[in-house]
């Protein structure tokens, strides 16, 4: 009796063993973890990201959820293959998850495969009909895949339970565009006020297209500069991907938006990060300069801006940032004038096409009283480069300071064709107006001016106050 409870013993001790063995080797042991070749190669701060993630997963090869986090720090960074290779081992050991479907769809999609990404989607789906992002994701994948009614199914679906979902909302509207239904996708629109959502640009973008579907004349103005125009859903399985996205030129990236805002040491936090990584970036160092500036840290950015003149002397936008800088300061020595010329025409050395460059040419040269040269600089500045009619402008004020009218006047009447929003040579014509006793007629100019844009500082105020002065004197005389 007593052998066999020691037998029994034995053996219950010898399973738990067993057990915990097997626990073990699942849990610090498991599969092989999914690596990079050439972390040194890399970004560097997207090979730290990685680096601590493969840590994490080294430590405990069979938990599933620490090789979940490796493979979303390699799907934010564009690892797909490395990323899909850790989805499939935790689907594999979580057959149930559709958190982990979802990732591999993405993956799939990302990586070309439309077909597989809808079958994951679809399964997600199946496991988690309460996460309607998937359900709307799923919509527009089969709508890309050509299945229309299916996909509109899918967006009606969510909208009914999750009237807000803005997916679901513009794939209905893509949805009605792809069928030639504008009245129907312009509806939408409206009805659910995209147009002011949480994404404007891409309402904006998707409003157009129906508009052309109308066969309404869309201005190039109104359609803007082009370029893919991207919305961002309400997604939090993917924003935890997101939120593993790092590297320098998502820094840059972010940094940019922060500067659109005015948000310039939000900006060059953020670019100081991508400094130390990548020391010798000449970019970086012009943004950050331009951050500086704008919180009036004049010093630090003519630090940042010698450094870039340093690593690249020839640069374009190294010596076209220096020259801006240093016009920009105010009056200035007659040193610093020379140097700002100097790096003006090395930029137009390194892009003669640039009416930016030729422009800081013309405010270098104006600066230093050389006003044929600027002229001829603004001239040209429009002539390589005409999107921006302001330097015409420019030059029919130099011209009008040296006596010569009809120039002028040619230039400012010119520049109102271009820009019916432009102040300015209003204000010139008003001027030369002015120079020929029409009271009246400049007075109207000024007017009209007034409600405008105007691109050169106090110029209003000094011809208002001229203005003032010749009503006086022809109320004394009894002229017009």
């Amino acid at each position: 009796m007593r052998a066999t409870l020691r037998r029994t013993g034995w053996l219950a001790a010898l399973l738990i063993a067993v057990i915990a063995a097997s626990w073990a080797f699942d849990r610090f042991v498991g599969p092989p973890v999914p690596e990079p070749s050439g972390l040194d190669r890399m970004d560097p701060i997207v090979a730290e990201a990685v680096r601590e993630a493969l840590a994490s997963a080294r430590r405990q090869r069979g938990d599933e959820s620490r090789r979940m986090t490796l493979g979303m720090v390699y799907e934010a960074n564009g690892m797909l293959g490395l990323a899909m290779a850790c989805y499939g081992e935790v689907a594999e050991a979580r057959p149930h998850d559709a958190r982990v479907r979802y990732r591999i769809a993405h993956v799939e999609e990302r990586s070309g495969d439309l077909g597989a990404a809808i079958e994951s989607a679809r399964r997600a789906v199946e496991l988690d009909p309460s996460y309607p992002p998937a359900r709307a994701q799923l919509g527009l994948w089969l709508l890309d895949d050509g299945r229309m009614e299916e996909a509109a199914d899918h967006f009606r679906e969510v909208v009914e339970g999750d009237p807000g979902n803005e997916a679901a909302l513009f794939g209905l509207v893509l949805h009605a565009m792809r069928a030639r239904e504008p009245e129907r996708a312009s509806r939408l629109l409206v009805e659910h006020d995209l147009l002011n959502g949480s994404n404007p640009g891409y309402a904006k973008h998707l409003d157009l297209g129906i508009r052309r579907q109308r066969g309404e004349e869309v201005s190039v103005l109104e359609a803007g500069p082009g370029g893919e125009v991207r919305p961002q859903w309400r997604d939090p399985w993917s924003d935890a991907v997101t939120a593993h996205q790092t590297g320098v030129r998502l820094l840059r990236r972010a940094a940019r938006r922060h500067m659109s805002r005015g948000e310039y040491a939000q900006a060059a936090n953020l670019l100081e990060r991508a400094r130390r990584a990548e020391p010798g970036n000449t970019r970086i160092l012009i943004a950050l300069a331009t951050c500086y500036r704008n919180q009036g840290r004049a010093r630090e950015s003519a630090a940042a801006l010698d450094e870039a003149y340093r690593l690249a002397p020839d640069d374009y936008w190294t010596n076209l940032n220096r020259a801006d800088m240093l016009l920009a300061g105010g009056p200035a020595d007659a040193e610093a004038l020379r140097s700002a010329y100097g790096h003006a025409r090395a930029a137009t050395r390194a892009r003669p096409e640039s009416g930016d460059a030729w422009a800081l040419v013309g405010r270098a040269s104006q600066a230093m009283r050389r006003f044929d040269e600027a002229i001829d600089a603004f001239l040209h500045a429009y002539e390589v480069d005409s999107r921006d009619s302001s330097v015409l402008t420019q030059a029919g004020l130099l011209l009008y300071r040296q006596g010569r009218t009809d120039g002028a006047e040619e230039l400012f009447r010119r520049v109102c064709e271009l820009d019916r929003q432009a102040g300015s040579p209003r204000i010139g014509l008003a001027m030369i107006a002015m120079d020929r006793k029409r009271v009246r007629e400049a007075g109207a100019l000024l007017e009209e001016a007034r409600h405008l844009r105007q691109d050169h500082g106090r110029l209003w105020e000094h011809a208002a106050a001229r203005l003032r002065g010749l009503r006086i004197e022809s109320s004394g005389n009894g002229n017009d």
